[in-house]
Order: structure tokens, then sequence, then C-alpha cells
């Protein structure tokens, strides 16, 4: 016989039966079962791919769905009304400063008549030559202005003295005349200062201012 102890069972169960050295007794040994691994892990794992995948698939609903956001509209602005441009209109040639003009109705049609007051330069060269400048600029503008005019009177006066010791300051020293034909010939803007009085059709020059 064998001695007691632990043994197979001999029924084949798994684990082990007590024998007492005479039989076998009803106190048995199971064999330990194998531990199990613990299946949490890959619960939790699943749960968290499952979230990825979720959430991902969200992401790309919102990013396909078309915006329902309506940013606020900016009004197209009113195109501003503008104004047809106005006809520009020449402007008239201003009369030379000191000079004054004046129409008379004469045998072949209109005469002009321009007048100013000749400045003293102490130094008569320096009179003569700021009278002459004046008289091309009259000229000029009764031309531009009075078109039509058959002839164009260009009056100077000058404080003067007589021989018997009269003052006038009105003294007439200077009237010049130009027919309209004359005047179509002038270039003002090339014409020699110091002759424009020898072109002169009519009228006289105070000897002193003639030189």
């Amino acid at each position: 016989m064998s001695m007691p102890g632990w043994y197979p069972d001999p029924s084949g169960a798994p684990g082990l039966r007590y024998f007492d050295g005479a039989r076998w007794t009803d106190q048995l040994m199971r064999s330990p079962n194998k531990k199990e691994t613990p299946k949490w892990p890959w619960i939790v794992g699943a749960v968290a791919v499952l979230f990825l995948i979720g959430l991902i698939g969200g992401q790309d609903r919102k990013d396909t769905q078309p915006s329902t956001h309506t940013g606020t509209a900016t009004k197209a602005s009113a195109p501003a009304l503008v104004e047809p441009a106005r006809p520009v209109e020449p402007q008239k040639p201003k009369p030379p400063e000191g000079v004054s003009f004046r129409t008379e109705s004469g045998s072949s049609g209109e005469v002009v008549f321009g007048s100013f007051r000749i400045s003293d330069a102490v130094f008569m060269g320096l009179t003569r030559r700021g009278a002459q400048n004046k008289t091309i600029e009259a000229l000029k503008y009764a031309h531009s202005e009075y078109p039509n005019a058959t002839k164009v009177f260009i009056q100077g006066t000058f404080p003067t003295k007589d021989a018997y010791g009269n003052s006038n300051q009105d003294t007439i020293v200077l009237n010049v005349g130009y027919e309209k034909v004359t005047l179509d010939r002038i270039n003002f803007n090339g014409v020699d200062t110091g002759k424009i009085w020898d072109i002169r059709d009519s009228g006289t020059v105070h000897p002193e201012l003639a030189g």
C-alpha cells in the first residue's frame, strides 16, 4: 500500500485526493485555476478607440456641413453721384492795371480809347519805357476785347507846367492811334517796346516823352 498523502484523484477528476494509507478520503485539493488575464484594459482600449473614431467622424461631418453662420453682411455702398463737369469758360483777359477803356462811335465804326496816368520814374528814360510797356498792354487788351473796333487810341497823362508857371496834373502827353489793319499785324509778344509809338497811324507824343 502507498503511504498516506495527496495523490491524483483516481476518479480522473482534476486535482488531488487524500489517501490515508487504507482508503481514499473525501478530502480533495483542486488544481488552482489559471490566472485569467484581466479583460478591463482591452475594454478601456476599445472604448478609447471608439471615442476617437466618433470624435474624428464628428469633426469630418462638421467640416463638410455648410456653415450656417451668417456674418454681418456688408451693404454695398451706393455709387456717389457725380455731377457732370461744367464746361470751363475761357477766362477773359483783365484790363492792364491803371488803364480805363471807353468806346465812341466813329465815322467808320467803333473807336476805343484807353487812358492811363504815366508813372514818374524820376529819370525820363525809365518813365518813357514804362509808358511804352503800358501802351503795348493796352493795345493788346483792346485788340482782344474789341475785335470789331476800327481804331484804338492810347492816351497817357503826366503832370506838366506851362511857360507861365501853371501846373496841370492831367496833361495829355501821349495820344497815339492805331488802325485795325495795323493792330492785326502787331505781334504783341515780340514787338520792339521802343518802337511801339513809331508804328502808330496817327496822334502825337510830347517831345520830352518821345526823347
